[in-house]
């Protein structure tokens, strides 16, 4: 009786560490989605600025 009580709280620990581990890993992939999506909008954002500058400058000068 008292060994099947520690193995059960064994195996509930295995449970809620692989429990800890999935969100884990879910929480940085997360993150680095999300980090992405902002680098990209960064660049787009840097792109677009560069590219209305060229046209004002084009504009401007021609």
């Amino acid at each position: 009786m008292y060994n099947k009580a520690i193995f059960q709280l064994q195996k509930y620990g295995n449970e809620q560490e692989y429990c800890t581990k999935v969100v884990v890993v879910v929480v940085v992939v997360v993150v680095v989605v999300v980090v992405v999506v902002v680098a990209a909008a960064a660049v787009l954002v840097v792109v677009v600025v560069v590219v209305v500058v060229v046209i004002v400058v084009v504009v401007v000068v021609v």
